[in-house]
């Protein structure tokens, strides 16, 4: 499978589509075909920064992550950029809708639920296959080379 942070390194990894496809608008349908979809994500938040996020995924499928939809138990309208990105559901419906949509990646935008809530449903669930992103409060002031310690087990992004 084909990562996006592999994609985003630079030398084109092996089963990728070459980098000139990879940036000239190739349909995701034609990636799939090839092999080359290795991602398919979920996002649980639909508001502003979960939507953010969905249109710079769409936007550059060099990324190599289609995202599929959006869970949050009370989204805002989408923007009509996202046109076929629905709200697949509420959070509760994380772990069923992980499994139906075959979803390897989930990425945690900003939600009204505590994010410990997600992330124990999804250990509950048993799902050891599932990458988690989280995108971090205060993303707007930070730069884009941070780093991460840690501080007896927590992470601090520096």
């Amino acid at each position: 499978m084909i990562l996006a942070e592999e994609l985003a390194k630079g030398p084109t990894p092996k089963g990728a589509p070459p980098k000139a496809a990879r940036t000239r608008g190739v349909r995701w349908e034609a990636l799939a075909a090839a092999g080359a979809v290795g991602v398919l994500a979920i996002i649980v938040g639909a508001g502003r920064v979960g939507q953010m996020i969905a249109m710079k995924l769409r936007g550059h499928p060099e990324y190599n992550v289609r995202v599929v939809g959006f869970l949050d138990n009370e989204p805002h309208g989408l923007d009509s950029a996202l046109d076929g990105i629905p709200v697949l559901g509420g959070e509760d419906d994380l772990v069923e809708t992980i499994r139906h949509q075959h979803v390897t990646r989930v990425v945690l935008a900003f939600s009204r639920r505590p994010v410990d809530e997600l992330i124990e449903l999804i250990r509950s669930a048993g799902l050891q296959d599932i990458h988690l992103s989280i995108i971090p409060r205060y993303f707007e002031i930070m730069a884009s080379n941070v780093g991460i310690v840690d501080i007896e087990g927590v992470p601090v992004v520096e």
